[in-house]
């Protein structure tokens, strides 16, 4: 007679072993085919985006991209429209101020285009006028309402060599004095027909804030000229390139706008090269002074067609304006110059995608100061910083 037969034993450890494998096959029955997902509350692996996200959910700080929060990523090169950053806004998240000249409708509506482009990244604002602290005190309030925590002062300037610039400091606390040089500049002004008023006010609020610099040689800006050369170039190596500028009312800041438009104009060539293009045979730079009285203005005048005269004995001219966006001006460089041979689009630094891109690097790199300056206290401020043009 056979023995009854023993029912197997298992171990504690072998029971668990063979429950987890029945567990792992049921996952992966129920798994998508396109692979497991993170599991709630796990950040996603490397390269994977989160799904479904939030405003203001985790994944823009601490990015491979390096992009500041709530920021979108750079538009594609090549896009010549401007596109609304889509990336979701942080809450209290940095608030954006374009600073504004102000001009015709035209001029004003691409500032406005620029503000809509930018505001799915940060909350933007619009302060038109010369250092004018009321418009400048409205687009502070208007940000108020959108939870930011801070201000990032940009002027869509040309140039930052400007008094008016130096006069918004002192609006904006920078500085303790006013602009002596700007209370000059507008009597100048007057005498030449330009009558503009100046506020003394200063703004009010509790956010701390920073100027950053305007367009100066910026390789955004650079690029932006390259294309507008481009399009009415044939053989660069016989053409002259003349950058016109609107120009300050003083000597001593016309001497340093014709210093950073000469440095734009090594960095066009330079980067033609890095384009594996053709650079221009010259880059010639000059200003219009329109706003300067009148012997000054056609002192001016009379140079831009020496240097035009000049340039085209040995090769064609192409003329591009480094104005900020068409009002008027530029009929003016066109009446400076009448009869006299070039080529020109009349096309100013917008619309183009870079324009948007050069506004969000400069937040960015304010956004990088201030988290420079919490480690270290002694550091310099952005708005007292070299331009990023100067790494050209």
């Amino acid at each position: 007679m056979r023995p009854p037969r023993k029912k197997p034993r298992f171990s504690g450890n072998s029971a668990v072993l063979i429950l987890s494998l029945l567990l792992c096959a049921a996952a992966a029955i129920k798994a998508p085919a396109s692979g497991l997902l993170p599991a709630a509350g796990m950040p996603p692996t490397a390269g994977s985006a989160p799904r479904n996200s939030a405003p203001g959910a985790s994944g823009a700080e601490g990015s491979d991209l390096g992009l500041a929060r709530g920021a979108a990523p750079p538009v594609p090169q090549g896009s010549e429209s401007l596109t609304p950053p889509q990336a979701p806004r942080a809450l209290g998240t940095a608030g954006i101020i374009l600073l504004a000249h102000g001009g015709t409708p035209p001029w004003e509506d691409e500032v406005l285009k620029l503000k809509r482009a930018l505001k799915g990244a940060y909350p933007t604002a619009v302060a038109f006028g010369m250092a004018d602290s009321h418009t400048i005190q409205q687009a502070i309030d208007e940000l108020s309402k959108e939870n930011v925590n801070r201000l990032i002062v940009v002027p869509l300037f040309v140039c930052s060599h400007s008094s008016i610039i130096e006069h918004t400091r002192y609006v904006l606390g920078l500085r303790s004095n006013p602009s002596t040089e700007l209370m000059r500049d507008l009597r100048r002004m007057e005498r030449a027909g330009h009558a503009h008023s100046i506020s003394m006010e200063r703004i009010r609020t509790r956010l701390p804030l920073v100027l950053t610099p305007a367009l100066d040689s910026h390789p955004l800006a650079a690029e932006i000229i390259l294309d507008r050369a481009k399009a009415l170039s044939r053989e660069p190596g016989r053409e002259t390139l003349f950058l016109i500028g609107h120009g300050p009312v003083s000597e001593s800041d016309n001497r340093r706008w014709l210093d950073v438009m000469s440095r734009l104009g090594k960095g066009i060539n330079a980067l033609a090269r890095r384009r594996n293009l053709q650079p221009f045979k010259k880059i010639i730079s000059g200003t219009l002074r329109d706003d300067a009285p009148a012997a000054v203005k056609e002192r001016a005048r009379g140079l831009l067609r020496a240097q035009l005269r000049a340039a085209g004995k040995t090769s064609r001219v192409i003329v591009v304006p480094c104005l900020i966006a068409r009002g008027g001006v530029e009929s003016h460089i066109g009446e400076a110059l009448k009869g006299l041979p070039y080529l020109w689009s009349g096309e100013t630094f917008a619309p183009h995608p870079n324009l948007e891109r050069w506004v969000m690097e400069m937040a960015r790199e304010a956004e990088r100061s201030e988290s420079r300056r919490r480690d270290d206290p002694a550091s310099a401020d952005f708005q007292d910083a070299a331009p990023p043009a100067e790494k050209l």
